[in-house]
């Protein structure tokens, strides 16, 4: 630790000698192999540049141990070349457009805080390729932080060596914006644990902590005290006993938070989370979620309860989350849907239930979704859904988008209240298109399906703008004859259908166009590809302005054409200003949230 005058003298003389003897290395290896003039002078000016910084900063400690001041010492340690080249070393640790001067000596790092030889030689290897980060394990959970973090703060930042010196104690300059802690050794997190941190890294730049345990037992009080600035949190281990509320003490600006493998957590738990706008209940074991829970989080926005054991929804579980927007429960054991499930939660644009196929049979309040007066997209999972319990679907008045995943429906007359539905999405079952003969969905964009035979759609689908449909093995010539308005068709066939047996006539009636794709199995035919592709062009009056394309990939050949930028562009431009909003709102926090 290097705590009184002697132990920093014998640090810094061994140093020494270590600098030294790399350089006698070198010699011995030149009167071997000779090198030229200029090479030898250029080593010998690297080494009297590592001594004299290395006398600078024993100096320097020992000054600041008689002066009792502890806050301005500096601490150095030695990598020597090991004969790989560092800079490559470097470049595969993905240190981008950096300026390395390579020597055959090593370098020399200088930074804020002790490390203790364990450190300094699972650094050497590292710095040499010798091993990866991961591959080391420490005892002390202090040394294993130690070690990622130079290695991180190297990686994201612009490292300048020169004269074989790498300078980190401008810890401004140390801009670090992830810290992740792997490890199955450790079961505490000690508020010493992180002290280090302020000596190695610009706080301010530390946006997101994600931790991985084996078994999590506690948190000492205080130890995330130099995280003030984080924005996302991820904790995760296979096993956390009950977090405590004292845990996070100073995360008070936290905006996401992510805890899995819990099996409960004390009723007032979220107090400290006033500013928090993402909380993610995944994956953990607790049967019940008390009344009140959430209460006090008022701006917060998404909420992820997939994969928990509750059996019902109590209404007072969502009192408080006043603003919340996007919720995903994907209850185990899920028993039923009350009346007001979901009652405090008017502001609600995006909802998914995702039920196993090892859930119970569900009992459906018709009205469990009536108080979601502002719901826009609803996902819904459930295999055993039946068509007697659909009427609760129906009444989304505002819905814009739903999706209804692996279900065994024949009857669709419920998607008639959806007067305003622009995307309908039923894959994960087949679809016998002969059950929409009813429907009037006259506001309807895209429709995606999985369909094996495509026959007639009916004058209910006059408006619809995009299809998509999946495992085609049968296409009827006049199957699309009532859809005046489509402009994007999107295609994937089964092995029985191919570019051989597929009757190009059936796409006739798409005068106009933006985006046209179709996927067969794998297809090395390229010449009768072109030809086909040739003939459907010649159908549409916007051929002048039509780009081709033909990709194969796993497996699947591609036909594409399009007018436009791109599908996805296409999509945006064809939904409603709201429901864009929503999906793009929900899109674009979800990614964010996931990069932190």
């Amino acid at each position: 630790m290097l705590c009184n005058k002697n132990e920093i003298i014998e640090y810094f003389t061994e140093l020494t000698n270590k600098i030294d003897i790399q350089c006698e290395k070198f010699l011995l290896k030149n009167e071997q192999q000779p090198k030229n003039d200029l090479e030898c002078q250029n080593i010998d000016a690297i080494r009297s540049a590592l001594i004299e910084k290395v006398q600078i900063i024993e100096k320097s400690n020992i000054r600041s141990i008689s002066e009792k001041d502890k806050n301005f010492r500096k601490f150095c340690f030695f990598v020597p070349n090991y004969g790989d080249k560092i800079q490559e070393v470097i470049n595969e640790e993905k240190f981008h457009n950096q300026t390395i001067i390579t020597n055959e000596i090593g370098i020399l790092i200088i930074i804020n805080e002790f490390l203790n030889q364990e450190i300094v030689s699972a650094l050497s290897d590292i710095f040499n390729g010798r091993t990866e980060k991961n591959h080391h394990v420490f005892d002390s959970l202090t040394d294993k932080m130690k070690m990622n973090t130079i290695v991180d703060v190297m990686t994201e930042n612009e490292i300048k060596i020169e004269n074989g010196i790498l300078d980190l104690t401008k810890v401004e300059e140390n801009i670090l914006s992830k810290i992740q802690i792997w490890t199955h050794r450790h079961e505490t997190i000690k508020k010493s644990d992180f002290n280090f941190i302020p000596n190695l890294v610009n706080l301010e730049s530390i946006q997101s902590l994600k931790i991985r345990f084996q078994r999590l037992s506690s948190i000492e009080p205080g130890a995330f005290i130099h995280f003030q600035y984080l924005i996302s949190l991820e904790i995760g281990s296979i096993f956390i006993e009950t977090p405590k509320e004292d845990w996070f003490l100073g995360l008070e600006n936290l905006l996401s938070l992510s805890i899995r493998r819990i099996y409960n957590f004390e009723k007032n738990f979220f107090k400290f989370f006033k500013n928090l706008k993402s909380l993610d209940l995944s994956y953990n074991n607790f049967i019940r979620i008390d009344n009140g829970t959430f209460f006090g989080l008022d701006k917060l926005e998404h909420l992820d309860l997939g994969d928990i054991y509750l059996k019902s929804i109590d209404k007072e579980i969502f009192k408080g989350l006043n603003n919340l927007k996007n919720l995903s429960i994907g209850f185990i054991n899920l028993e039923t849907l009350d009346k007001d499930s979901f009652y405090y939660l008017d502001k609600l644009t995006f909802l998914e239930i995702n039920l196993n196929d090892s859930c119970p049979e569900l009992k459906i309040h018709p009205d469990c979704l009536s108080h979601l007066k502002s719901l826009q997209i609803f996902y819904l999972f459930y295999s055993k859904l039946k068509n007697t319990e659909l009427n609760f679907i129906e009444k989304l008045n505002n819905l814009g988008m739903l999706y209804i995943h692996e279900h065994s429906l024949e009857n669709f007359i419920f998607l008639n209240g959806l007067k305003i539905l622009e995307y309908l999405d039923l894959t994960g079952s087949l679809i016998n298109i002969n059950h929409f003969d009813n429907l009037e969905l006259n506001n309807l964009k895209l429709l995606v399906i999985d369909c094996e035979k495509i026959s007639k759609f009916g004058s209910g689908f006059k408006n619809l703008r995009a299809l998509e449909i999946n495992k085609v093995s049968f296409i009827e010539k006049d199957c699309f004859g009532q859809l005046e308005k489509l402009d994007y068709l999107k295609l994937f066939t089964n092995k029985s259908l191919n570019f051989d047996n597929l009757n190009f006539e059936v796409f006739e009636h798409l005068k106009n166009f933006q985006y046209f794709k179709i996927g067969t199995p794998k297809y090395d035919d390229m010449d009768k590809i072109t030809m086909e592709m040739d003939k459907i062009i010649n159908i549409f009056e916007n051929k002048e302005n039509i780009n081709k394309n033909i990709i194969s990939v796993n497996d699947i050949t591609f036909m594409e054409m399009k007018c436009c930028e791109g599908e996805d562009e296409y999509l945006d431009s064809i939904f409603s200003p709201i429901l864009n909003d929503v999906i793009n709102e929900y899109l674009d926090n979800k990614k964010n949230f996931d990069y932190l």
